[in-house]
């Protein structure tokens, strides 16, 4: 089962790197990722990270979030509330699937 999802992905990368028809393929479920920012520290600030660590991270907080599908940057968007959730509104798409 766990070779079949990633041959899957397999399949629907190549079609997006070589720019074919995903038709036949809109039920094949993608991994969306929301990234934050990032940020480096040694490995010994890694070891002292506590319940109440707060890590600082390269994006001011009123930058956009990148938004990838299976990896690969799709956009960027800005955080929102829905109800009590996190989502992202979409404000810039870079490669569309």
């Amino acid at each position: 089962m766990v070779a079949r999802r990633i041959e899957k992905k397999r399949e629907i990368q190549a079609a997006i790197d070589k720019g074919k028809s995903l038709a036949g393929l809109e039920e094949v479920k993608v991994e969306i990722t929301l990234e934050l920012g990032r940020t480096e520290v040694t490995l010994a600030e890694a070891q002292a990270l506590s319940a109440n660590s707060v890590l600082a991270v390269d994006k001011l907080a009123d930058e956009p979030v990148d938004v990838r599908v299976n990896g690969k940057l799709l956009g960027r968007g800005r955080l929102v509330m829905v109800g009590e959730r996190y989502g992202v509104q979409m404000t810039e798409l870079l490669n569309p699937v």
